[in-house]
């Protein structure tokens, strides 16, 4: 891809919890290309929340260190955005507001809303300037979402399960919006994900993190072109070799069937 824009090494995470140690994360290191996309997944529990809350300097590592662009997350940043499952948008204003509060409150307000109408156009909502989040439909919310965290220029976006509450054909016309926007964008993106399909659909790389401790267990590089037909052969290919990693024959399963 290109140079590398955030280095993850050897981060653990011990959490405290009734005075007895609980280890979420085991010596994870990663680099991420600048403008790369690449998703995370993995069972329940084992840590990938905590990762990317890591990365945004919304949790501090026990032991490790990341770094983007060089220097050390020690907070949150600017030049890094996280975008939840939930929309969170603020229900007293409307899409041009909330999308806007996502600036700094220097930007006077003729170039607030000449940003708020390019990011409100770019994830496909012109026209609903004006509408309150009771208005809109959970996909359009996360729409909104979206631009509210794009507006401010991040370099690095940070996705956890941004559409895991949304109904299957929404959350597929979703992922090519992401897809789209990322394209346009040129932005560096981590996902979050338990969907497998999501994950290939989506990324360059996959992070495989083993069970609680999460430790890296295999990373898949996808070398498919975009967009990318589902039902294409290499397309399942892809989605069952990240399968193998938690269907087994040790667990009653044979990977030879995963589909």
């Amino acid at each position: 891809m290109g140079n590398i824009a955030l280095s993850i090494q050897d981060v653990s995470k011990v959490f405290t919890i009734n005075k007895q140690d609980l280890k979420v994360l085991n010596n994870i290191s990663l680099d991420v290309s600048d403008g790369e996309f690449v998703s995370i997944v993995g069972a329940s529990g084992c840590g990938k929340s905590t990762l990317l809350r890591i990365v945004a300097g919304l949790e501090t590592a026990t032991n490790g260190s990341v770094e983007f662009n060089g220097e050390k997350v020690t907070g949150p940043s600017s030049n890094c955005k996280m975008i939840f499952q939930e929309s969170r948008l603020f229900p007293w204003l409307d899409v041009e507001s909330n999308v806007g509060f996502g600036l700094d409150r220097s930007v006077s307000k003729d170039e607030k809303r000449k940003k708020a109408a390019h990011y409100i156009d770019l994830v496909g909502l012109k026209g609903f300037e004006k509408a309150h989040p009771k208005q809109l439909s959970g996909g359009m919310q996360q729409r909104v979402s979206i631009a509210r965290s794009l507006i401010s220029d991040p370099r690095l976006v940070l996705l956890d399960e941004p559409f895991g509450a949304l109904d299957a054909l929404t959350k597929i016309h979703m992922q090519h919006e992401i897809q789209r926007i990322r394209q346009q964008e040129k932005k560096t993106m981590i996902l979050v994900t338990h969907d497998i399909d999501e994950a290939v659909y989506l990324s360059d790389r996959i992070v495989v993190l083993s069970e609680r401790p999460g430790s890296v267990r295999q990373i898949v590089s996808v070398d498919l072109g975009h967009p990318r037909d589902r039902g294409d052969d290499s397309f399942t290919y892809y989605k069952n070799k990240i399968l193998r990693q938690f269907f087994t024959k040790e667990k009653g399963a044979d990977p030879d069937y995963v589909i």
